[in-house]
């Protein structure tokens, strides 16, 4: 039931204009790029923002709809126009050299594909970038100097052309959701979600932020264990709790939204809680803060 409430509430805030249809996803980001016509970085813009948590103040990260981002374990799969250093800028403070220059390779390769013959000025400037950019020499470069160590920590970027996202260009989007198409190939089941009859996640959407998770991300449908699963599904992971593609989008979008907004969760201890009306207005949500104890504005 509570996946089916997180999908239906998935599609009220699409109908919002809050949150995007499949391919893309909320995420927090700390930094832009900025470039010019030719690739060259003039600029890092800081997207930090200072908000109240309890007695203190904070620079937390803007959160922005972005090309849906990869679900990686230990293998070199870059996202498309928002990452980390490691995979835009080709350095990091992870002391692995040999892996980062592999991961800035399949940046570059990606956004070369998807980019290369999009008829736009801004996609040319972020497929020069890549083309230009040295990463051995990169963190030496003077925009980079007052947020390296910040940037190198992992924290996420994308690029912004003439003083706009780039992936807010409407030219761009549209290459992406050509170019993202909710996976066909695999096992084909009643989705326990829906009901509708399609292809099953066999891994779902990370969700992040989950208070003692991990920092790159949590799962709630999970089988890692052969004694976790049913019989002929030795190693299937999601096909053990068959979730179409399109619902395991929703559901962990809907969560991913809600841990990334104050008016959305708390956290009690070790305990993440989210909270949410039907309809989506954010009344309700703030009122049910108001009962837990928070300051939400609310008089009687």
């Amino acid at each position: 039931m509570i996946l089916q409430a997180l999908n239906q509430y998935f599609d009220t805030l699409v109908e919002a204009g809050t949150l995007e249809r499949p391919g893309w996803q909320p995420v927090k980001v700390s930094y832009a790029l900025q470039i010019d016509d030719e690739g060259n970085l003039k600029r890092v813009l800081p997207l930090l923002h200072e908000e109240e948590r309890g007695k203190k103040k904070l620079l937390l990260p803007q959160v922005m709809n972005v090309p849906a981002q990869e679900k990686r374990t230990v293998g070199i799969i870059s996202n498309f126009l928002c990452d980390n250093s490691t995979y835009f800028l080709g350095f990091d403070s992870k002391g692995k050299p040999e892996r980062t220059v592999k991961c800035f390779q399949a940046c570059k390769d990606l956004h070369e594909k998807l980019l290369g013959q999009v008829n736009s000025p801004a996609a040319q400037a972020v497929v020069r970038f890549f083309q230009k950019w040295n990463p051995e020499t990169g963190r030496d470069h003077e925009s980079l100097k007052s947020c390296l160590e910040e940037i190198m920590a992992g924290a996420n970027l994308v690029f912004d052309y003439q003083n706009r996202f780039v992936h807010q260009y409407p030219e761009i989007q549209e290459c992406w959701n050509a170019a993202y198409v909710v996976p066909m190939e695999g096992e084909k089941l009643r989705c326990l979600v829906t009901g509708d009859y399609g292809t099953v996640a066999r891994l779902h959407p990370s969700i992040k932020g989950v208070t003692g998770g991990q920092p790159t991300g949590t799962s709630i449908v999970t089988f890692n264990a052969p004694a976790f699963e049913s019989f002929g599904r030795d190693g299937g992971q999601g096909y053990n709790a068959p979730v179409s593609e399109k619902a395991a989008f929703a559901y962990t979008a809907a969560l991913n939204y809600m841990i990334a907004e104050k008016e959305h969760h708390l956290r009690l201890s070790d305990t993440t809680i989210v909270f949410w009306a039907e309809h989506g207005e954010n009344a309700y949500s703030d009122g049910f803060m108001a009962m837990m104890g928070e300051d939400t504005g609310i008089s009687d």
